[in-house]
Formats: C-alpha cells, sequence, structure tokens
C-alpha cells in the first residue's frame, strides 16, 4: 500500500484499510484538547455540543486518552502480507494512517521519512479574525499524540529506508520483499 505521495484527505478512509487489512483491535490516537468559548461557540454552531467539554473551565486542558480501536467488519478483507510506504510527502490523514500502522506493528514500513508532518500534532483547525486588529489566523485546538506516546524524535521512520532510486519504482520493490 502506497501513501508515499498521499497528502492527506480522510481519516476515516485510513480507518476502512486498516479495517480491511488488520483484523485485531489496536491503539489508537491521544487527544489533549484546550478549553475555549470561542471553540465552544464554534462547535455549537456546526450542531455539536459536548458536554464534557463546555462544563470545564476555560484554559483548561482536557487529556483523553489512547482507545482500543475494533476494526469494522469489511466484506472482502485482506490476509495476505502487507508493506506500508511512505515518503517526503505523507502528510496528515495519510500520515495518522502510517502512524496507527507503525505503532501497533500491523504491517512493516518502507520508504523515506515524511517532511511535512509529524506522528504527534497538531489538528482540528480554528479559523477566525483577531478581535482589535481583525487579522485571520489559523490554529489548531487539539495535540493528537500518537499511539506510542510522545518521542523526542517526533518523526515516522520506516523500518526499511529506501533510495531516491528504489522510490521510484516502489511496486516492484514491494514483490521482492514479499
Amino acid at each position: 500500500m502506497d501513501v508515499s505521495r498521499n497528502e492527506g484527505g480522510s481519516t476515516a478512509v485510513g480507518d476502512y484499510l486498516i479495517s480491511a487489512i488488520y483484523h485485531q483491535p489496536y491503539q489508537g490516537y491521544q487527544t489533549n484538547w484546550k478549553r475555549s468559548d470561542e471553540y465552544l461557540k464554534l462547535l455549537r454552531s456546526w450542531g455539536f455540543d459536548n458536554a464534557q467539554y463546555a462544563a470545564e473551565p476555560v484554559g483548561r486542558i482536557l487529556h483523553f486518552a489512547s482507545e482500543q480501536v475494533i476494526p469494522e467488519l469489511v466484506p472482502y478483507p485482506y490476509k495476505g502480507k502487507v508493506t506500508v510506504v511512505i515518503g517526503p510527502a505523507t502528510f496528515s490523514s495519510a500520515m495518522n494512517f502510517a502512524t496507527l500502522i507503525k505503532d501497533n506493528r500491523m504491517a512493516r514500513l518502507i520508504g523515506q521519512t515524511p517532511i511535512n508532518g509529524h506522528p504527534t500534532s497538531i489538528g482540528e483547525m480554528y479559523y477566525t479574525n483577531l478581535p482589535h486588529t481583525q487579522l485571520f489566523v489559523r490554529f489548531g485546538v487539539k495535540e493528537h499524540i500518537r499511539p506510542a506516546g510522545k518521542v523526542s524524535d517526533n518523526n515516522l521512520q520506516p523500518d526499511i529506508i529506501l533510495t531516491d532510486e528504489q522510490m521510484r519504482d516502489v511496486n516492484l520493490l514491494i514483490q521482492k520483499v514479499h
């Protein structure tokens, strides 16, 4: 499975792919979420009302521990060996997918270290204009912590590092590895 050029998309797609290749419970991400009235107002405008979040004092960091994820049943589960290819462009939801694979030892990662993202990262983007200057800003309100926890080298390292030449014809290489 090649996500070496995948710059993200939907985390739900990655979850579904995991369900197709991995059939045991696994650990998901941990989350730190800072409570603010502004974000609560935004959540409610979207039709979400998180009672736990609303009850906390402004400024408090809420920590949600990693939960066990049960893969959904898929009609045609894959039962063979899986190798996931990562590369410099692997980002966002593709990064989360590959990190879940690595940290839960679901399959081997090969390729090159992504350069534009990190397994533990900030997300859940909030957009607003600053009240006094009206400058438009965008920032994340949640810290997503990889299942393995915070590590000093916050990079997603492949189990097997490939050269640029090997990355050009990775499908042939995958056939040789299996």
